[in-house]
């Protein structure tokens, strides 16, 4: 059976974004004659690789070198949707790597493994799972808070062994120092700069998970001005993306004595808010459905999870 790709913890990666980083020179207009004209050639359309629901296809795109903000409640699916996202981006073709500082590797995976499964897999299937995944799943095998310069480096040093193109950390607050106060505020706007530079030098879209102030209840949807610390998050970030899931609805559907509720039971399950999109300009909501046993986030709520591996979206 095979093994996941884990990049090993034993490289200085903060080393080697210090003696790999340059620095910015002038450069004439003239320069960049061909890209230019490549880029008339596309005209005002989306562009990178496409998110998994169809309704979102004209509006989002994962361009390389952007960087991608998902941000919402604790316990509202930022990380899931997101683990949603890049197995589609696995079935486009688009090597992935994760980064996720607070959650095992295996459970990383399992929850991907279920997503492509469709429900709770068996063993048989991991095995599938991870051939499926060949080289174009890769994770970061460190656990816990890391240095911005060791996070860095390793956005450089898989994009240029590996051939990355999606960069997943999971999330901002273990590689900054807190989460209020001046000193925090300075170690974010520092951070969210590096991590813009580098992603557009390696030409990686970087995907960057945060949290939001909490609100007076989990039925308030978030908006951009509710992510957590310095505002050069929202500012210097390509996309922001807001994932809420209506738990109200939830529970009453898990209730076995509930009494009917159409207008409760009509409302979306969940919502993928697009609160900055600096590419296209448009900002609207998706509305979204949870289906537990896949974890996967589906389009309707009569939607069936999709099968992820025949490259459909």
């Amino acid at each position: 059976m095979s093994t996941p790709n884990v990049i090993p913890d034993d490289i200085d990666f903060a080393a080697y974004y210090r003696a790999t980083r340059v620095d910015r020179i002038i450069v004439k207009a003239q320069d960049w004659a061909y890209d230019l004209g490549e880029r008339a050639d596309k005209g005002h359309v989306v562009q990178g690789a496409k998110l998994p629901w169809k309704k979102t296809h004209d509006d989002i795109g994962m361009a390389p070198g952007d960087l991608s903000v998902w941000a919402g409640i604790n316990g509202h699916g930022k990380s899931t949707i997101l683990l949603q996202v890049c197995n589609h981006l696995i079935a486009q073709n688009e090597p992935v790597c994760i980064a996720s500082l607070e959650m095992p590797i295996v459970e990383t995976l399992y929850m991907m493994a279920c997503q492509v499964a469709r429900c709770e897999p068996n063993k048989e299937f991991t095995g599938k799972f991870l051939d499926w995944c060949g080289e174009r799943l890769w994770l970061l095998n460190q656990k816990g808070a890391v240095s911005q310069d060791a996070i860095l480096g390793a956005i450089k040093w898989s994009a240029e062994h590996r051939g990355i193109k999606h960069f997943v950390i999971d999330n901002l607050m273990m590689v900054t120092d807190g989460e209020s106060g001046e000193r925090a505020m300075n170690s974010q706007k520092t951070f969210i700069e590096n991590l813009k530079r580098v992603a557009d030098d390696c030409q990686v879209h970087v995907h960057l998970v945060h949290h939001v102030r909490k609100g007076e209840s989990e039925g308030d949807r978030p908006g951009k001005f509710d992510l957590k610390g310095s505002g050069s998050i929202a500012d210097l970030s390509d996309q922001v993306f807001i994932v809420w899931r209506n738990k109200k609805r939830e529970a009453h559907l898990q209730n076995p004595a509930r009494i009917s509720n159409p207008e409760l039971e009509g409302q979306p399950g969940a919502a993928l808010a697009v609160v900055k999109n600096r590419r296209v300009g448009v900002e609207k909501s998706y509305s979204l459905w949870f289906h537990r046993a896949s974890r996967q986030f589906t389009p309707t709520d009569t939607t069936m999870p999709f099968d992820i591996t025949l490259g459909q979206i």
